[in-house]
């Protein structure tokens, strides 16, 4: 495993309000997507100082799942495919299991979540998802609130 500090920083115990600021990019070692992000994250980088402050090379998904798993705040899903969903499920079902307290949420961008979450309230009114499991998912469509209300699930004991 690589780790390339970026910027300049800490890994203390940051506010989570600083996650906008302090961001970590996980890549899997020798994958297209891989090469992609470093080279997105180093053009990033020349115009945005704050865009990605540590980059960490993996050498599988299996790895690159520890490691988000074992720095994270918080997890917060943006639109994506089926890696994206098998991952915002895995944590959400960990969070549900007790195997860690990080908040959860969606960042709900031009409605591309919508049907997520109608389907994830389906599933509450049929009797197969709880509201308290499905309370542990949070939504919204402005990346300020949605920090706001994952440092308050942050602080408040869950499990």
């Amino acid at each position: 495993m690589s780790v390339i500090p970026l910027q300049p920083q800490t890994l203390d115990d940051a506010p989570i309000h600083e996650l906008h600021v302090r961001r970590l990019l996980v890549a899997i070692d020798g994958s297209p997507e891989a090469e992609l992000a470093l080279r997105a994250a180093m053009t990033a980088i020349e115009y945005d100082q704050a865009a990605i402050t540590l980059l960490v090379v993996v050498p599988d998904m299996a790895a690159r799942k520890r490691v988000m798993y074992e720095m994270a705040d918080a997890y917060i899903a943006l639109p994506g495919g089926v890696g994206t969903l098998e991952e915002l499920f895995e944590v959400l079902c960990w969070r549900t299991l007790g195997l860690h307290p990080r908040p959860i949420g969606l960042l709900e961008v031009e409605g591309y979540w919508s049907h997520l979450v109608t389907f994830l309230d389906h599933a509450v009114d049929e009797g197969f998802l709880s509201h308290e499991n499905r309370g542990l998912l949070l939504v919204d469509d402005d990346i300020e609130h949605l920090l706001d209300d994952l440092a308050a699930e942050r602080t408040t004991p869950t499990l």
